[in-house]
């Protein structure tokens, strides 16, 4: 059989969430993005299920599927919003930022993020 444990994750996962149809060129699933499919859109375990599903019906060649079929191995998060406290100095944050700056909350967060001076340039954008 095919990954054995990869196929007892998909026997407990519920049906997929997003439309998918596989191509029948490629062999790859592709979710519906505006007026097209695009194979290369991947929604995690819902993507690996509906590759097992699709090669356990023979819509995918066992190559492709081998190729497409594995275990995520999330080994760590990074949030974006604690990497400008990682620096001396941040510029270019925001267009509205005069007006973040002018409220209550706004200069909590300008607090948090230890920014102290502010200068404002014109936008080129008007």
């Amino acid at each position: 059989q095919l990954f054995p444990s990869i196929k007892a994750m998909y026997e407990n996962k519920p049906d997929t969430v997003h439309a998918y149809r596989v191509d029948p060129e490629t062999h790859l699933i592709g979710y519906k993005e505006e007026d097209s499919y695009s194979t290369n859109l991947f929604y995690d375990y819902e993507t690996v299920a509906a590759y097992i599903k699709e090669y356990r019906v023979g819509k995918i060649p066992e190559s492709v599927a081998r190729d497409r079929i594995g275990l995520l191995v999330h080994s760590g998060a990074l949030s974006y919003a604690e990497l400008p406290r990682k620096y001396c100095l941040t510029l270019g944050l925001t267009g509205t930022l005069r007006e973040t700056a002018a409220t209550e909350s706004g200069r909590k967060l300008l607090d948090m993020y230890n920014i102290r001076r502010l200068t404002f340039i014109p936008s080129i954008f008007g």
